[in-house]
């Protein structure tokens, strides 16, 4: 219950803290379990909060989806927070671009190329990478 306090968790880093902790694996499964029961504990919630923060961190959807998918959250619950954040990538790239290198377009091939590989970097995918250099 301590660990819901401070801020959301998915139902398998929960039950990773749980064992770490010294918990039997199956005792923290069944935990798990009565808390998402009771809506303590919710994946959806869990995503939406993480999406939401990465998103103000600046962060592509690859990088969003990679990380939660690393947090044991199913592909269906992932595609959902992404598609329910409503955010234009592009602009979240341009947005970004400009905050590390400033307003003015790459002046060569060897800037274009470091600017690019910030973008994929930050799981911008590479077609919004080079429409962000463009813009």
């Amino acid at each position: 219950m301590d660990l819901l306090a401070r801020r959301e968790h998915g139902a398998q880093e929960l039950v990773q803290k749980l064992t770490r902790k010294g918990f039997d694996d199956d005792c923290a499964i069944d935990a798990v379990g009565v808390l998402a029961d009771e809506g303590l504990q919710c994946d959806e919630r869990y995503a939406e909060s993480v999406v939401s923060a990465r998103i103000g961190q600046g962060k592509g959807p690859l990088h969003i989806r990679h990380g939660l998918k690393q947090s044991g959250i199913a592909s269906s619950i992932i595609d959902a927070a992404l598609l329910a954040a409503d955010v234009d990538w592009l602009a979240q790239a341009v947005s970004a671009r400009e905050k590390r290198f400033g307003a003015a377009p790459a002046d060569d091939a060897r800037e274009h190329a470091r600017q690019m590989r910030f973008l994929l970097q930050r799981g911008f995918s590479a077609e919004i990478a080079h429409r962000a250099l463009d813009a």
